[in-house]
């Protein structure tokens, strides 16, 4: 018998490149010794299982009222209550429009400015003053 018998065998990154590979498909026993740049780097530390990372781009998922609500800023990332602001709309506008044509158009068509339910409300981030999102009731 061998005198080696009770060693171990060889590893594994020895014996890959040093024997020829069966190639299927051609004539019956034939190998192929494959190119060395096809040959795996010996060298090279490979991680299969390695984490990939990807950046995502956060929307707002939270749907705007006429109040403050909670949410996360999308510039500053931090969870806060919003800042609003009413700006006059389009439902504003139309009503006023509404107004002077049917023939209150000395000042009675000013109302719906001064309505809080008839504007628009932005949100904006109390903390850097990022504009978040509007509430439009129309």
């Amino acid at each position: 018998m061998n005198e080696n018998y009770h060693s171990a065998p060889p590893p594994y990154m020895d014996v890959v490149g040093k024997y020829p590979q069966y190639v299927p498909g051609e004539r019956a026993g034939a190998y192929a010794v494959p190119p060395q740049e096809l040959m795996p780097d010996p060298n090279a530390v490979k991680y299969p299982g390695a984490p990939i990372a990807y950046a995502v781009q956060s929307a707002p998922l939270t749907t705007f009222a006429k109040n403050p609500v909670h949410c996360c800023c999308p510039n500053c990332q931090s969870l806060v209550v919003t800042r609003v602001e009413q700006t006059s709309g389009l439902l504003a506008w139309l009503i006023c429009l509404f107004l002077v044509i049917f023939g209150c158009w000395l000042g009675c068509c000013l109302i719906p400015f001064c309505v809080s339910d008839l504007q628009n409300v932005q949100h904006y981030c109390p903390n850097c003053n990022a504009y978040i999102g509007e509430y439009r009731p129309l």
